[in-house]
């Protein structure tokens, strides 16, 4: 209870930025959970080949969404996954009852916001 009362104080900017952080935390868990170097590599290229700094994922969950589809494949759906079911577990949302990465994230974005009553 006394995490929810304190996310339930937050003003829209602060909800807005701790919705961030925690897309942030779980993209970096997920990939770290390929090892450090490959985590690293990732984060390089999607730089690199797409324009993503660490920094836009939250604000363009699109963008991360293509370019680890650019770089994995296929093989990104259990990566996207892992990051939606991460954001969901870390928010406290029960588990994700929409099908694909962006509209999850929407989702996630969606009830979190008016959970905590920030518009």
């Amino acid at each position: 209870m006394g995490r929810e009362a304190s996310i339930r104080s937050l003003t829209q900017q602060q909800v807005k930025d701790y919705f961030a952080g925690v897309l942030l935390k779980s993209t970096y868990e997920t990939l770290g959970s390929l090892g450090e170097d490959v985590k690293q590599t990732v984060l390089f290229y999607l730089e690199k080949n797409y324009g993503l700094t660490v920094g836009m994922f939250p604000a363009n969950p699109r963008g991360l969404m293509l370019g680890l589809r650019g770089i994995f494949g296929i093989g990104s759906m259990p990566l996207e996954e892992s990051i939606v079911n991460t954001v969901y577990r870390d928010l406290e949302l029960g588990p994700p009852a929409e099908d694909g990465f962006l509209e999850a994230i929407d989702a996630a974005r969606y009830i979190f916001r008016h959970k905590n009553r920030a518009c």
